[in-house]
């Protein structure tokens, strides 16, 4: 009998990539589908989870990811700004964000 039908991973809650990839290795052995979502939080863990979801597509085959558009949504666009929500990856190393050195 299983206790769920899916695992919701999320990067904030688990302590971080190295133990959301621990989770997700266990749900492979186990033939459990997962999910990678997100709370309201920054682009940069979100591009984080981005790359966890990539890594384990296997075992990852769903997606919530919207926490820095829901963040930045002015309320009587937020329906239409949802419809169209894409997560584009950068194609380099790195989690998508430019840093600069002072």
């Amino acid at each position: 009998m299983r206790a769920a039908d899916i695992i919701n991973i999320k990067l904030m809650k688990t302590g971080g990539i190295a133990n959301a990839i621990k989770i997700a290795d266990i749900c492979s052995f186990y033939d459990m589908q997962c999910m990678i979502g997100c709370m309201l939080e920054g682009s940069i863990s979100v591009a984080a989870a981005v790359h966890v979801a990539v890594a384990k597509s296997d075992v990852i085959t769903k997606i919530d990811l919207d926490g820095p558009s829901l963040c930045a949504l002015i309320r009587c666009k937020a329906v239409s700004a949802l419809m169209m929500l894409t997560l584009p990856l950068a194609m380099r190393r790195g989690w998508g964000s430019p840093l600069s050195m002072v």
